[in-house]
């Protein structure tokens, strides 16, 4: 994952000037696989081997993927549902958090060839007025990590 991440995060981090990574399911938590520290490191370093909160963003946008999933802790049922329902029509998931001020964490689905989404990339935002468009950013980065997978799995790589 790191070879067909590394271009779309260098952009995603450029162009956001946020800590970004990308992240997979691993033993049952979402795991950070490779990412950049940027204005949100102090917040949430994304330091390869890091795992999430249940119900980060990149939880979400997995979940969303697939049959209705069980809540985390602290979540109904209807509010879980909503949040998956609300990461597939935009296809991302904002988190929000409490800490030293607003923080916020943005997840994108990455697609294998089979179309199964199988990571997610994240941004960590410390400043909430440019979510519109590091939505759409990170939208596109999850889109080019996914073409670099089908690219691989092309050339028998996968």
């Amino acid at each position: 994952m790191d070879r067909t991440a590394a271009l779309p995060l260098r952009h995603l981090a450029t162009a956001t000037r946020a800590t970004v990574c990308v992240v997979a399911p691993s033993a049952g938590t979402m795991t950070v696989v490779t990412g950049i520290p940027g204005a949100a490191r102090e917040f949430f370093p994304h330091l390869p081997g890091q795992t999430l909160p249940p119900d980060s963003a990149a939880d979400v946008v997995i979940a969303a993927s697939g049959p209705g999933a069980e809540p985390p802790p602290g979540h109904s049922a209807n509010q879980w549902a909503r949040r998956l329902r609300r990461a597939r029509e935009h296809g991302t998931d904002i988190h929000e958090y409490e800490w030293e001020g607003e923080r916020s964490c943005l997840a994108a689905p990455v697609h294998a060839p089979s179309g199964k989404v199988v990571a997610a990339v994240g941004v960590a935002i410390v400043d909430s007025r440019h979510l519109p468009a590091t939505a759409e950013a990170a939208r596109r980065a999850a889109r080019m990590v996914s073409a670099n997978l089908h690219r691989l799995a092309g050339a028998g790589e996968l």
